[in-house]
């Protein structure tokens, strides 16, 4: 899992460079799919983190993907900004979630 997130970090920083207008939706699914890959190993997961470690992963996780949305909304008024929104609350999930792993 850990090769495989580096081959898809390296795949994105390519596309980035050398295509990065043409395959931009390209680029966001590999972005999205180095995101969700954890549910490949969901179970050793489950096994090794408290529940609402995962929980909170889960809601970061969720709102990171509905970020998306307003990210590729180009005709929508502020879809910037309302993409943001998303990150920062995507952001704080992954916060509390750390957080629970040392409390």
């Amino acid at each position: 899992l850990f090769g495989v997130i580096w081959g898809l970090t390296l795949l994105g920083i390519i596309l980035k460079i050398f295509a990065m207008k043409k395959l931009k939706w390209v680029s966001l699914l590999v972005y999205l799919l180095m995101g969700w890959i954890i549910v490949i190993a969901i179970n050793p997961l489950m096994e090794s983190v408290p529940p609402m470690f995962l929980t909170w992963m889960l809601l970061g996780g969720l709102a990171y993907s509905f970020g998306v949305v307003f990210y590729v909304a180009k005709k929508m008024l502020y879809h910037h900004a309302v993409w943001h929104l998303f990150v920062l609350a995507g952001s704080a999930c992954h916060f509390f979630g750390m957080l629970t792993l040392i409390h």
